[in-house]
């Protein structure tokens, strides 16, 4: 489930704003007992410019977006998602 959502989430935000796509926590290890929560995070090279591109990107997906993460911006999952999924975006400098 976390890799169809993922290649949705990639099919909707432009290759050259991102640094990665990955599935993690407890959902992302087999066989370990696990919230049915799947926690996708993207690494991004701007959190300014993803803001404004992933923002109404997700939220077209069934996402709601959550504001007021001062560290990094956290896009919640809905009943639209493939799975009950968040998604986090942060900031990767390379």
């Amino acid at each position: 489930m976390a890799k169809a959502e993922i290649e949705k989430i990639r099919e909707i935000l432009p290759a050259n704003k991102l640094v990665d796509i990955q599935h993690l926590g407890s959902t992302a290890i087999p066989d370990l007992a696990a919230k049915p929560i799947i926690d996708i995070q993207i690494a991004a090279l701007s959190l300014d410019e993803m803001k404004i591109l992933a923002v109404p990107a997700l939220l077209k997906l069934g996402y709601g977006y959550w504001n007021e993460n001062y560290f990094f911006y956290t896009i919640f999952g809905n009943e639209k998602a493939v799975a009950n999924a968040s998604v986090n975006i942060i900031y990767l400098e390379i």
